[in-house]
């Protein structure tokens, strides 16, 4: 009986051997994945959570605005120039505001319309501009935001009022004006008092028994006109948080390096925090740490 070999010639294997090389150089992704463990199977509903971040973070987890979701089920935004608070004014306010003036609630369209040359407001990305609109859409019973623009539908005058829910006083709510913005050369057109009008009559509105603004003591004859008293001491506990700033890149700057400039939080002319608080470089909060500091900071 002949013995069988199980041990393959030199000459198979040096065959083997320059067929795995030719295949390295012709194929290399193919002899990478044998070489490589298999991957792990995706979760199937990663995507899906994943995609649906802002729509958790503006609405719950069952909303969809067209940036994710299953593919056979997607919601696009809402129209730009849909509204977002369902708030009448008093046509009274209306009627005061200069000819060709008009007062509404803030639109996603507003973006394009100057809302973002008010003070303070600063340059935003779409996206993100977007979001925070979203985030006010889908609490429009707590988040009101009016804009006065002129004839060219330009906003030159913004204001917010916030509905605070407390548990005192049967469950009341309390009215809070905040970032009352004129544009410049807006001024003497008293745009201001118009705003703080009309963010009252929607905050008595809206059921609140009692409206807040902060000023101080140069402004309080202002505010006494609309028939706001002067009650207790505002005070305040200011917390400089790491954070990114972005600024139009400076042109003298390397083209290569970052496209954003960064800068500490400290606001400028604090000299003596300054001096104590040197400069941090972050990253920004993740959007929903943002709406939700946003809550604790509006007061501020």
């Amino acid at each position: 009986m002949a013995i069988i070999s199980l041990q393959r010639p030199k000459q198979r294997d040096r065959i083997t051997s320059q067929s795995r090389f030719i295949r390295a150089i012709t194929n290399p992704d193919e002899l990478i994945a044998e070489l490589l463990p298999p991957p792990k199977k995706r979760d199937p509903n990663a995507k899906r959570f994943e995609d649906n971040k802002l729509a958790r973070a503006i609405g719950g987890g069952n909303i969809n605005y067209g940036i994710g979701g299953e593919p056979d089920y997607t919601r696009d935004l809402p129209s730009s120039t849909e509204p977002l608070a369902d708030v009448k004014i008093d046509v009274g306010v209306g009627s005061k505001l200069p000819r060709g003036y008009d007062i509404r609630s803030l639109r996603r369209e507003d973006y394009d319309n100057g809302f973002l040359h008010l003070k303070n407001v600063g340059v935003l990305s779409r996206d993100k501009w977007d979001e925070r609109c979203e985030y006010l859409r889908a609490r429009n019973d707590t988040y009101v935001v009016l804009v006065i623009t002129n004839s060219e539908n330009w906003v030159v005058c913004s204001g917010t009022l916030m509905v605070e829910r407390k548990f005192t006083h049967d469950l009341c709510l309390v009215g809070h004006v905040e970032d009352l913005l004129v544009a410049d050369g807006q001024s003497g057109k008293n745009l201001g008092g118009r705003m703080l009008e009309a963010l009252d009559q929607v905050s008595r509105d809206l059921g609140c028994y009692k409206t807040l603004v902060r000023t101080t003591e140069a402004n309080e004859s202002f505010h006494e006109e609309k028939g706001f008293k002067r009650i207790g001491i505002d005070m305040s506990h200011r917390h400089f948080l790491p954070r990114k700033t972005i600024r139009p890149r400076d042109s003298s700057r390397d083209p290569s390096s970052d496209r954003f400039d960064y800068e500490s939080s400290v606001p400028e002319g604090d000299d003596k925090v300054a001096s104590k608080a040197p400069m941090v470089l972050a990253e920004p909060l993740p959007f929903e740490s943002q709406a939700e500091t946003c809550v604790a900071s509006v007061l501020d």
